[in-house]
């Protein structure tokens, strides 16, 4: 399957703000996850057999899409996960030229709503997409 990224709309045919039971359709059995927030009113859950996982609001409906392993992640054309990490950070760069860099693995391309986990600096392992405001 091909996922294209929209910033801040969409991965393929997966939407920001669709609710559970869409997104169910779409990837099949869920397996739910610890809640990501104190609160514990976020939840996650992870769609093995698409390596997805996908985080809620309050209301229950998707606000993040994480993508693990390989599975056809493009945003302008270019495959986020085959593609190098140099081409990948060049590319995304373009349309952020100033990402957030809190930790040593993760780069957040806040203005499209893209972030990169490149743990100790090798291959990108998960992309994060997700909506305006998500880190705010």
């Amino acid at each position: 399957m091909r996922y294209e990224i929209v910033p801040f709309r969409s991965v393929g045919s997966l939407n920001i703000g669709m609710a559970k039971t869409e997104v169910r359709k779409i990837l099949g059995t869920s397996v739910l996850c610890p809640n990501k927030t104190e609160d514990g009113k976020h939840t996650t859950e992870f769609y093995q057999d698409a390596d997805v996982f996908t985080f809620y609001d309050i209301g229950g409906n998707a606000e993040a899409f994480e993508f693990t392993g390989d599975k056809g992640v493009y945003f302008d054309n270019c495959d986020l996960f085959t593609s190098s990490k140099d081409e990948v950070i060049s590319l995304l760069m373009k349309y952020d030229s100033d990402p957030c860099t809190e930790d040593s693995a993760s780069i957040d391309f806040t203005k499209i709503g893209i972030s990169l986990y490149i743990p100790l600096g090798e291959d990108v392992e998960a992309i994060l997409v997700f909506k305006k405001g998500y880190y705010d």
